[in-house]
């Protein structure tokens, strides 16, 4: 009975002498001095003309302290403009938004250029490296049959990249 209170007694002053050295993470700080400025300022209603007011607008995320990979998921239905071509623009405003924040970025899918006179839906993927940073941001938009909306739809996904290997540091498999 006595070894077994003194070993619990070690146990418990070995438990907590280690949880004492170690301090605890700011994780706010963490995800600032972490994600690119493209995974922490992107938000579709900043990149809409303000008058294109986003209806529905949700946003969902999750971001991992220890691999430190990050998911941001986006939704809204955004009125079409009269006259202008409402998909174009938007992809053009991600377009510009994500080449100011880095200059290591590339497209594939749907280029804004491509998109004149589309009544289907698109696909464009932005991927981009920024530090030790790689992310893709993946965005769909569906033009509802009325003309008058469209569906917004996107996936922004970021984590470290090991620039020497050119694979993420955390990949599968490891």
């Amino acid at each position: 009975m006595k070894k077994a209170i003194l070993s619990l007694a070690i146990t418990v002053t070995i438990l907590s002498a280690g949880g004492c050295r170690k301090k605890p993470t700011n994780s706010n700080a963490l995800y600032k001095n972490t994600f690119s400025p493209i995974y922490q300022e992107f938000d579709i209603t900043s990149l809409v003309e303000p008058k294109m007011h986003a209806r529905d607008h949700q946003k969902y995320g999750s971001w991992n302290t220890a691999t430190l990979r990050g998911n941001n998921q986006y939704s809204a239905v955004l009125p079409v403009t009269e006259g202008s071509d409402t998909p174009q623009m938007i992809l053009n405003k991600i377009d510009t938004f994500v080449k100011s924040k880095t200059q290591k970025a590339r497209t594939e899918g749907l280029s804004p250029t491509h998109l004149k006179g589309t009544e289907k839906h698109t696909y464009t993927l932005f991927m981009y490296n920024w530090q030790d940073r790689h992310g893709e941001l993946r965005v769909w938009l569906f033009p509802h049959p009325d003309g008058k909306h469209i569906g917004f739809a996107a996936h922004l996904y970021e984590e470290e990249f090991d620039n020497k290997r050119h694979v993420p540091r955390f990949g599968l498999g490891r």
